[in-house]
This record gives structure tokens, C-alpha cells and sequence, in this order.
């Protein structure tokens, strides 16, 4: 018998109720041994342990944790656009031509689409700019809440209004 087995863990999947055992006479050891039997609280009535069967539970919480990944995610998304209209100093705001508007982290989002369509609809004006091509600047009464975001990373007024719209549509907490 090697290090490696000699010191390899007991293994317990509460989802399955079955135990791996890497080697039979560390499990005899009695090192190891995992009780996964209904304890006894001291007045004879059989309570279950702590963690078992907690699978409704878990599921659960691992929807929220999903969802809140998702919400993150989708945050990360919508700061990603706006920051492309923050000038480098983070006092003004510039126009950005259109086919430019979807690059970067936008352009790999899985909800790229509704946050596009929310921000043309809410915070983002289309007009032309030299050449004739497409641009988008920042509507004129987003502008404070924009430049408050460049300057604070926290989601105010028109943003904030479309940031909810956006977490609700896609059913994010």
C-alpha cells in the first residue's frame, strides 16, 4: 500500500446514501467511519442529522445562487455597454458607432439581445454621425445617471429602472 492510499479519505455521498471506500482496513479503522443512521437527542426519540435530506433545500438554494449568478452576470452586461460611453477621464460622455456597440463582453452575452433592445428603448439614442453611419449617444436624461455610474459603479435612475425591468423580464432575483 502506497502514501497516497494510506492517507486517501472516505468518501460519503449523502445523496445516495452509499460509501466509497478507497481502502476496507482504513474504513476499519474506525478513523473514518461516517454514521449515517437517525441520531438520538437524549430523550429516546429518533431525530434525523443535520443535512440529510436536504435535497429539496439544496436545489433550492442552488436556483437562488443561480440567479443571483445570473444577476451578477447580467449587471456585468449592462456596465459593459455603458462603459463604452464614458470617456477615459470619466467626466464626459461620447457617441459610439453602431457596429462597435456589440463587440467585447456584450457580443458574448446570452441575453444580448433584451439588454440591447432595453437600453436603445430607455437610455441610448440612435443618430447619425460623420459618414453617415450609425451611432448611439446617451439620452439626455440619462446623462447624470450615467456619469454617476462611470463615477460610482452603482445603478441609478433610468439605469436602475432599466436594470429591474431587464432582472424581471429574465426572471433573475
Amino acid at each position: 500500500m502506497n502514501d497516497a492510499q494510506l492517507h486517501a479519505p472516505a468518501v460519503a455521498d449523502i445523496d445516495n446514501l452509499g460509501i466509497l471506500v478507497t481502502d476496507p482496513l482504513r474504513l476499519l479503522r474506525g478513523a473514518d467511519l461516517v454514521d449515517l443512521s437517525l441520531g438520538d437527542d437524549g430523550s429516546g426519540r429518533r431525530v434525523s442529522r443535520p443535512g440529510l435530506g436536504v435535497d429539496r433545500h439544496r436545489n433550492q438554494n442552488r436556483r437562488c445562487n443561480q440567479n443571483f449568478q445570473c444577476s451578477v452576470e447580467l449587471k456585468a452586461d449592462v456596465s459593459s455597454v455603458l462603459s463604452k460611453f464614458v470617456i477615459k477621464g470619466g467626466v464626459g460622455l461620447k457617441t459610439i458607432n453602431e457596429l462597435h456597440l456589440n463587440r467585447g463582453t456584450i457580443g458574448a452575452s446570452r441575453h444580448r439581445d433584451e439588454i440591447m433592445e432595453e437600453l436603445v428603448s430607455t437610455i441610448l439614442e440612435s443618430h447619425r454621425i460623420s459618414g453617415g453611419i450609425a451611432g448611439y449617444n446617451v439620452r439626455a436624461e440619462a446623462v447624470e445617471s450615467v456619469k454617476f455610474y462611470a463615477a460610482n459603479n452603482v445603478f441609478t435612475g433610468p439605469i436602475r429602472e432599466a436594470f429591474d425591468r431587464l432582472r424581471s423580464r429574465l426572471s433573475l432575483s
